[in-house]
């Protein structure tokens, strides 16, 4: 999602140019954000539980 999300930012920013336009590209970028730390977080838990640690 995060990787989907990034690669489509720079025709986002391209397409939408006036106001709204910078409405739309702030919140993928927002969305962009929560989705990275999520990911982080899910590995983090993974590794914990490959290694054997809660």
């Amino acid at each position: 999602m995060y990787d989907v999300g990034a690669d489509v930012l720079p025709d986002f920013e391209t397409l939408f140019v006036d106001g709204y336009g910078e409405l739309v590209c702030n919140e993928v970028k927002v969305v962009l954000s929560g989705s990275r730390e999520e990911a982080i977080e899910t590995f983090v838990e993974l590794e914990n539980v490959v290694r054997g640690e809660n």
